[in-house]
């Protein structure tokens, strides 16, 4: 009799654990997938010892994590964990259809989702936008402006997630947040596309051979960037034309013909008088100097000229290293007053006027100089 009673413990143990591993959430996800076509294909032992189910379906893969309570598609792998089956099949069904989308607009938005939805916090900001209209409308418009900048998917991923963190704190302030955001890309992007719609094709006959309008062009697109991003007024200041100078000195380097001092010279004098025109530096432009010969009448640099010496210093040491073009940009930033936050999109722009000046400018100064 006794035997009979320890047998029914034992049995009644065994169907205990056992209703407990089918009961378990890793075991009904293996269910669940099974109904879904899923077909089991192994295990794979974790660290901590747990065995890990395989399921494979057509060319997909992927592991059921018991301890985590999870499904991770591991062929093509994602960048982040799913609840469930179905929400797995939610992400394979987009995937396809993004894998026959060829619109790069529509292709960008959707890597931004992605990367939201890698860090968690897809479901919050599919909240917001669904009952703010104003902040949905915003989150768009920054992500529209950040498509036309050529901002990184994460970067412009991550600034929306801090906006959602924002708005939990101070809804004014995240919509604040997002314009200034969209303000600031939609000036790159102007800027960007304003440079490259400047082409010699373009050009009016009487302009082929003068740099001054080009040289003009370049310098409004520096004073427009920071008014957009930092409100600075840099009309009356000489030094944007600095920007233009290492933009083309750099192009010149860069070309196959680069120019005797002498020449270059001539164009170099051409910026310091440009400049003078905006602001007199103080210094004295002429005076009598004692030669071999006797006194003699001179014509005098200016401060200025000693600074577009320091850009060909930081220039010539940009073609050796990239920290050294950064230098070189962070140098011409730091004379314009610009802060810190605007540096890196001061780099973009400043990249892009050395290829406008390739283009627009230094064709023209090697024809009437070279």
């Amino acid at each position: 009799m006794i035997w009979w009673v320890v047998a029914a413990i034992l049995l009644a143990f065994v169907a205990s654990k056992a209703w407990r591993v089918y009961k378990h959430p890793a075991h009904q996800l293996g269910i669940q997938a099974a109904k879904l076509g899923w077909r089991a294909a192994g295990s794979i032992k974790d660290p901590s010892g747990f065995r890990n189910t395989r399921l494979v379906r057509g060319n997909y893969e992927s592991i059921i994590l018991f301890r985590e309570q999870e499904v991770r598609l591991t062929k093509p792998e994602a960048e982040y964990p799913f609840k469930d089956y179905d929400e797995l099949e939610e992400w394979i069904s987009e995937y396809e259809h993004e894998a026959q989308e060829k619109d790069p607009e529509i292709l960008y938005y959707r890597a931004i989702d992605s990367y939201v939805r890698s860090v968690g916090y897809y479901e919050p900001l599919l909240e917001l936008q669904g009952t703010d209209e104003e902040y949905c409308i915003a989150v768009m418009k920054t992500h529209k402006a950040a498509y036309l900048a050529n901002v990184p998917e994460k970067i412009a991923g991550a600034l929306t997630l801090d906006s959602v963190k924002h708005y939990y704190q101070n809804r004014d302030f995240a919509l604040v947040f997002l314009r200034k955001l969209e303000s600031k890309w939609l000036a790159e992007s102007n800027a960007g596309a304003s440079l490259a719609s400047d082409s010699p094709d373009h050009e009016s006959p009487e302009d082929a051979d003068n740099f001054h309008p080009s040289l003009d062009k370049a310098v409004e697109l520096v004073r427009s960037f920071f008014a957009d991003v930092g409100g600075n007024d840099l009309a009356d200041n000489p030094r944007t034309e600095l920007v233009a100078y290492a933009a083309t000195y750099i192009a010149m380097k860069k070309s196959d013909s680069e120019m005797p001092s002498g020449c270059w010279n001539t164009f170099k004098a051409a910026i310091e008088n440009r400049m003078l025109s905006i602001a007199d530096d103080g210094s004295q432009r002429s005076g009598t100097i004692q030669t071999p010969n006797g006194p003699a009448f001179a014509h005098f640099s200016s401060s200025y000229w000693a600074e577009m010496d320091t850009i060909e210093e930081l220039a010539n040491k940009a073609f050796t290293s990239v920290s050294s073009s950064r230098e070189l940009a962070a140098y011409l930033f730091r004379a314009l007053g610009g802060n810190a936050e605007q540096e890196r999109a001061f780099e973009k722009l400043f990249s892009g006027l050395v290829e406008f000046a390739s283009r627009s400018i230094f064709p023209k100064v090697e024809r009437v100089f070279g």
